[in-house]
């Protein structure tokens, strides 16, 4: 009743500016909903500005004691004038490096604000999900939002994202691994013996290609400065590094969607089965690049296990995976052994609850990987899931737990093995009783 009286024509607008003045934050959010008449909404907008300060940079204490705008933007169903005003009144990103404060001071204090800044947009984006493509049309006006509020909408939350707009995010996300493989090559080269001047030139087709933004954050890496050892390392791994992170974290849910849950019961997702699998594909793409550049890692002090999560999603989403790819997933699976057998020498994640998670996920996946390397299925609808393994090594035990469908699939990629079809004869007697259903006849 409150919203249908301040929005009426007849209602004074001396009487609603004084009505707005006195409400909470919390309420002046509700009143700012899509239902209020044309003249409540310019006033809920000319109050949030009136009650904002400018100027302000995010900090954690903004978290527990949150401006009006950060209030305002926890309410849903906000009318569109009164979502992008209470944008502009948003505080602003972490402070930058002002050149007189002590460094590390400064890092400690920006480690803070960023996760801070991280969490206020984590909740705007749960908040406001009608309102996901005029926040990125915002966004693009605002660039140090662009970036975390893209992550949350492909990591946080896809589920809630329309259909359009997610295949939209997912491939611009998709752009940034051209610049990590250009990163990449041109690192290794310098690696293996020509200057900064040389590599340019060795790559100056693909430099022109890039656009400015690529070449700027190319460039920034061949500075005489940045030339260390360690961050030689860093770099020639870039492209391998941005799809495991992003398998990892921001496309976490977009290539494991049964990992969506909510009170252990999957995620409705706007987006179809159909395009939430194609989506996938593209990432498994890019991964077949990066599996072509990826490397092993002898020369490391602390063995990291950290590839497989990727390769596991190449191997299950890419409809067919070449025999040279096979071949490398193979090696990578061998680094990674090494890595868990060097671990296991130095005894040194027995007393480390996160190290021992890790390893036996690892050995998990390793159980998964190796079948999908050596008897590869084909395309199904929406992703591959497992694989039987190499006929050599299947036997009448491993068939008898099979599924129907999967064995018959199977068969059918092994027709001319004879011996499997005995081992399959087999499976069937192996198989526990089945007792027909009322509904048999014979």
């Amino acid at each position: 009743m409150t919203r249908v009286g301040l929005s009426h024509p007849a209602c004074p607008d001396a009487y609603r500016v004084r009505f707005l003045r006195e409400c909470t934050d919390a309420r002046l959010g509700v009143l700012g909903r899509r239902e209020g008449g044309a003249a409540l909404i310019r006033a809920v907008v000319a109050e949030l500005r009136r009650r904002s300060a400018t100027g302000l940079a995010i900090t954690p204490e903004l978290l527990t004691a949150p401006t009006p705008a950060q209030l305002v933007l926890g309410e849903h169903g906000l009318h569109e004038d009164v979502f992008v005003a209470a944008l502009d009144c948003l505080p602003f990103g972490p402070d930058k490096h002002d050149g007189e404060e002590d460094v590390e001071a400064w890092m400690e204090r920006h480690r803070a604000a960023s996760g801070a800044w991280d969490s206020m947009w984590s909740g705007i984006i749960r908040a406001q999900t009608v309102h996901h493509r005029r926040l990125l049309t915002w966004c693009a006006l605002h660039s140090d939002a662009d970036r975390v509020v893209r992550e949350h909408l492909l990591g946080s939350l896809p589920w809630h994202v329309e259909p359009a707009l997610l295949e939209e995010v997912a491939a611009h996300d998709l752009e940034y691994f051209g610049r990590a493989v250009l990163l990449t090559q041109i690192s290794r080269s310098c690696r293996d013996g020509l200057t900064p001047a040389q590599a340019r030139e060795r790559y100056a087709d693909e430099l022109a290609a890039a656009s400015q933004e690529e070449r700027d954050y190319v460039e920034r890496f061949l500075d005489a400065e940045m030339q260390s050892r360690y961050l030689q390392t860093m770099t020639c791994r870039s492209a391998v590094a941005w799809v495991e992170r992003a398998g990892r974290q921001t496309w976490r849910f977009l290539l494991n969607p049964g990992e969506a849950q909510r009170l252990g019961r999957p995620r409705e997702w706007l987006a179809s089965e159909e395009l939430v699998a194609a989506i996938g594909t593209r990432f498994a793409t890019i991964s077949l690049t990066a599996l072509s550049l990826w490397e092993p890692d002898l020369d490391s002090r602390s063995p990291v296990v950290r590839d497989l999560g990727w390769l596991h999603a190449l191997l299950v989403h890419l409809p067919e995976v070449p025999d040279e790819a096979r071949q490398k997933a193979r090696l990578v699976v061998q680094d990674t052994r090494r890595a868990l057998s060097a671990r296991s020498d130095a005894h040194s994640y027995s007393s480390d609850h996160s190290a021992w998670e890790e390893n036996r996920r690892a050995k998990e996946l390793i159980a998964i990987i190796m079948p999908l390397v050596t008897d590869p299925v084909p395309a199904l609808p929406g992703r591959r899931t497992a694989s039987l393994g190499d006929p050599q090594g299947v036997g009448f035990k491993k068939l008898a737990a099979a599924d129907e469908d999967v064995l018959v699939a199977y068969l059918d990629r092994h027709m001319d093995n004879d011996a499997l079809v005995e081992e399959a004869l087999l499976s069937f007697a192996a198989r526990p009783y089945r007792s027909p259903s009322p509904s048999t006849t014979y």
